[in-house]
Order: structure tokens, then C-alpha cells, then sequence
């Protein structure tokens, strides 16, 4: 299977709820637009960082390919809202948000008190993606110029997806287990 391919189950929609959102008439400032910014590329790079900690962790080699695609995943979603700060005269933010480190911080106790198995840690996974796609609903709902709403729309789908397919690879891992 080409691993640039998304796994897609033919139950999921491929259109996001998000996109019938129009920009709103009167736009936030900038530095407010900077601000939503940095805070999605942060949460980016905690997904990022998550996602290779549930590589690192998972057992199945598929499910670690999975975990790394979404990781580099969320590196170039993180790329693109830094050069959108850059853009509009803003810096960047360094690093992950202190809710992210210490969310790896408790995976990272987890698995050091115990190995834990490919169904929890996609349900950790899912969590964090329903983290996520509560930030990226919240920043669309905001007064953003067209392009940045636009791209913030696109990410939100990608978001939405990578959800999509780690609750349906826990889904099959559970119903597996119960079989």
C-alpha cells in the first residue's frame, strides 16, 4: 500500500462540517490572528511529538507507520502556520504548549510504569485529536482573513481525518479482541 495514501473506511465522509464556514466580515487584529496562530502550530507540534512517542510505543508495524505518518503530519501543518506568523510579522513559537509536555509527560510515566498495549494508546491518541479539533473549531469560528481561514479550514479537515482513523483502529483492535 502506498503510505502516502490515506486509510479511509468508506463509511467516513471526506467532507469536513467546517468547510461551508465563510470568513467573517470584520477580522480580528493581528497580533490576535498571531496569537490563534502560534497556538494551533504548538498544539501541532505536541501531536507531533505524541505521535511519535505512540510510534515509539505501538507493537503492530502498521499501526507504528500510521503514528509516524501523522506525526509528520503535523510537523508540515505546524510549517505552515509558522510561515504564516512569519508572514503577517509575527515569531514563531519555539516549542509545545505546557498542556502538551505535560500530556507527553504523563504518556511517558505510563509507559514506564507499564507497557501499555495498542488499544490505549490510541484512545490516548483520540483524546488528544479531540483536543485539537476543539482548538481548530474555535480559531475558525474566529474573524480571520480568507486565506487563513481557508487554510485553517483545510488543517481542521486533516485533523478531522487522522481522527476519523484512529478511532477506527481502535475500533478494530477492540472488536478483534472481543471476536
Amino acid at each position: 500500500m502506498n503510505e502516502d495514501k490515506r486509510i479511509m473506511p468508506k463509511h467516513v465522509s471526506t467532507q469536513s462540517a467546517t468547510t461551508s464556514m465563510e470568513p467573517h466580515a470584520k477580522e480580528l487584529p493581528v497580533r490576535d490572528v498571531i496569537n490563534i496562530l502560534n497556538g494551533l502550530s504548538e498544539g501541532c507540534k505536541d501531536g507531533q511529538a505524541g505521535f511519535q512517542k505512540a510510534a515509539d510505543d505501538a507493537t503492530e508495524q502498521p499501526l507504528k507507520q500510521i503514528f509516524t505518518r501523522l506525526s509528520d503530519e503535523r510537523m508540515h501543518l505546524a510549517s505552515e502556520l509558522q510561515s504564516q506568523v512569519k508572514r503577517l510579522g509575527g515569531h514563531p513559537e519555539s516549542g509545545g504548549s505546557v498542556g502538551g509536555a505535560i500530556h507527553r509527560g504523563w504518556n511517558n510515566v505510563k509507559s514506564a510504569v507499564g507497557a501499555r498495549d495498542d488499544v490505549s494508546i490510541l484512545r490516548d491518541c483520540e483524546r488528544c485529536e479531540d483536543d485539537t479539533q476543539k482548538q481548530y473549531l474555535e480559531a475558525t469560528s474566529k474573524p480571520l482573513a480568507g486565506d487563513i481561514h481557508a487554510m485553517l479550514v483545510r488543517q481542521a479537515d486533516t485533523v478531522r481525518v487522522s481522527h476519523n482513523l484512529i478511532r477506527d483502529q481502535r475500533d478494530m483492535r477492540v472488536a478483534r479482541a472481543d471476536a
